[in-house]
């Protein structure tokens, strides 16, 4: 586990460490050709001794003689070696240490001038990625590799907004054009079920074409969230979690009551940073899922705590048994299993847009299966330090 601070000047690390290395392989290899060169040279400096025997020495004082001449050649030799050598070995070293701390200052700075304009396009990602579509690098006219790499990621950005634009302006226009229709079929049916002459075929008819009409305009509903909501929350605000599902439940009350559904609920204060109304329709959506692919008389039991500095939802129902492996499942579109695929109640997006609300609010959510049937969803946000 590396320090943060330490992984922020890593590449910067590396490249000065690279400059101290090569300043050391440097500096050894010229140490080294300084050595060779000195014992040469030694050898061609120390002075020669006269080794002549005068004539009346005998042919063993002559060998003596001769023998302490080159003796004392030697130790002469030996210590102008040890002396300059010593002396060169010294000074290599002072040369080369003073020679490896400049190049790893050296290295640093130069690292670090180079790769400024790193720092200027990562602090712009941050940005962008906190919610700031509008915001770009803007390293002026560089004719480097960097400019290049600053132009292009301002590109991308132009290209990302508008995207993002043009995107919002088209889930306006499909809420619009999409559920004008709806209402108007509603109205037309309503209008026609509320004549005087009306039979019982043609209420029965109206009956059936408004409940197919309602489950339309859930899904158009359901679509557009998880439109909306497979996007980062750009304008987050503290919303007390607690509170929303409380109001969220009071919507599903009457549900439950006509299936038979117990609802119990465990709910403490804690507050998230999050979009409120994505956040309800979160809570709606566990809720009514839970409520609609249960048995009649069977429960939904609803918690909300702080956990491990996160906020805890947690919904809990019975139900038919879901086999574990196709639990992964349910979270994809229009996916339902078992008894879910029967039935005509939901439109198959209840856990998809959960998932993609979670996932808008950096948080993360799983199911589990019950062994005794049903799900068990847990959902986790970030939890927000309320301030006196």
């Amino acid at each position: 586990m590396s320090w943060p601070p330490l992984r922020r000047y890593a590449v910067r690390a590396r490249v000065a460490a690279l400059a101290g290395v090569v300043a050391l392989l440097a500096s050894a290899a010229v140490g080294t050709m300084i050595l060779l060169a000195t014992d040469r040279a030694i050898r061609k400096q120390v002075p020669a001794v006269d080794v002549s025997v005068p004539a009346r020495e005998t042919e063993a004082q002559a060998e003596t003689l001769k023998n302490r001449t080159i003796a004392e050649q030697d130790r002469i030799q030996r210590q102008y070696y040890e002396t300059v050598h010593a002396a060169v070995v010294r000074r290599s070293l002072l040369t080369g240490g003073a020679a490896v701390a400049g190049a790893l200052v050296l290295g640093w700075f130069v690292a670090g001038s180079t790769m400024r304009p790193l720092a200027v396009i990562t602090a712009c990602a941050r940005r962008v990625a906190a919610g700031n579509l509008g915001e770009r690098v803007g390293l002026g006219r560089r004719r480097d590799e960097w400019g290049e790499l600053a132009d292009a990621t301002d590109a991308m950005l132009n290209r990302l907004e508008e995207t993002f634009a043009t995107q919002s302006r088209f889930v306006g226009n499909a809420s619009h054009e999409l559920k004008t229709p709806l209402a108007i079929n509603r109205t037309l049916i309503e209008v026609a079920m509320a004549r005087p002459d009306a039979s019982a075929d043609l209420l029965k008819l109206g009956e059936n074409l408004l409940a197919v009409n309602d489950r339309h305009e859930r899904l158009v509903d359901g679509m557009l969230t998880l439109a909306r909501a497979e996007h980062r929350v750009l304008t987050p605000a503290p919303v007390n979690l607690a509170e929303t599902v409380e109001e969220a439940l009071l919507l599903v009350y009457p549900e439950a009551h006509r299936n038979g559904v117990s609802i119990g609920r465990s709910l403490d204060a804690v507050v998230v940073e999050a979009d409120a109304v994505l956040l309800d329709r979160l809570v709606q959506n566990l809720a009514q899922n839970a409520v609609r692919h249960n048995e009649p008389g069977g429960w939904v039991q609803v918690e909300v705590a702080e956990a491990d500095g996160h906020a805890r939802l947690v919904v809990a129902n019975s139900g038919p048994v879901v086999p574990p492996g196709a639990v992964p499942e349910l979270f994809n579109p229009f996916t339902r299993l078992g008894g879910r695929v029967r039935s005509g109640r939901g439109t198959g997006l209840g856990l998809s847009i959960a998932r993609a609300i979670v996932q808008a609010h950096d948080g993360t959510v799983q199911a589990s299966a019950r062994s005794g049937g049903g799900l068990v969803v847990e959902v986790k946000l970030r939890r927000q330090e309320i301030t006196e």
